[in-house]
């Protein structure tokens, strides 16, 4: 339903063509990381976040939030600034579970921004604070390694949880 209504209030758009986000502040990278097998896999990504830096009507900042294994990240940024060094990469972890995605989102406990140097200005920071500040949730910078560590650790600690109340 959500989708819908954004959609049809021209809040929302679906394209297969990168410059379709020519004009905009930054781009959002969200893709599956399993293979068919359910094993991770960060092709998808790495080729998403390349196709993006090859086309120069794509914003130059390009946030991650598929699930990456730490180190992954800095990777990718370093690609994406070898074919285009104005290039800024940061990994934004989603942590929502299924059934509960919508208000998750809406409401999360954390919000997590990983930047390349967290301790000097960043304006993809500052725009993805502006982005998720009106949630009322603490709003975490770090470097993006730490970022992604933080998202495993979210997930290792969901599914013992899991096993937990499954073995009672």
């Amino acid at each position: 339903e959500l989708v819908a209504e954004g959609v049809a209030d021209g809040r929302l758009e679906f394209h297969a063509d990168p410059g379709a986000s020519a004009g905009s502040r930054l781009v959002i990278v969200a893709v599956g990381t399993l293979d068919a097998d359910g094993e991770w896999f960060g092709g998808l990504v790495t080729r998403a976040v390349e196709d993006l830096v090859r086309d120069p009507r794509v914003p130059r900042s390009i946030v991650i939030r598929s699930t990456l294994l730490p180190g992954t990240a800095v990777e990718i940024a370093r690609a994406a600034r070898a074919i285009d060094p104005s290039v800024v990469v940061a990994f934004n972890p989603e942590f929502t579970r299924e059934a509960s995605a919508v208000e998750d989102f809406l409401g999360p406990d954390r919000v997590v921004i990983g930047v390349a140097d967290p301790a000097s200005d960043s304006p993809i920071a500052d725009d993805l604070h502006r982005l998720y500040e009106p949630l009322g949730a603490p709003i975490v910078v770090t470097d993006l390694t730490s970022a992604e560590t933080i998202k495993i650790a979210s997930n290792v600690f969901l599914a013992a949880k899991i096993t937990f109340a499954n073995e009672l």
